[in-house]
């Protein structure tokens, strides 16, 4: 698989539409609101803090909340704090 710059482009601007451009649809309501829900802590292999992950397979960064009970100590949490920083809510790949 392999795409342009501004295929990834277009596909994130419809990806921040909730599944809408214009008046072109890609993702109805239902199976967007399916893709981003349902959102779980776990580690991801590498990053020595955990991440959120939905149904879907995206991340919701920023929401050190839910992190709180995954991470074994404070340097971990803190680390994540520093990383999403400005990304709450932040919702991607």
């Amino acid at each position: 698989m392999c795409a342009s710059a501004r295929g990834l482009a277009k596909l994130g601007a419809y990806m921040a539409n909730q599944g809408k451009l214009g008046d072109k649809v890609l993702l109805k309501e239902s199976s967007y609101q399916e893709l981003v829900s349902d959102f779980t802590s776990e580690y991801m292999f590498g990053f020595g803090h955990a991440h959120n992950f939905s149904k879907g397979g995206v991340a919701k960064y920023g929401d050190i909340s839910i992190q709180d009970r995954k991470f074994d100590d404070t340097t971990n949490k803190k680390s994540y704090g520093l990383i999403m920083e400005g990304r709450e809510n932040f919702i991607g790949w």
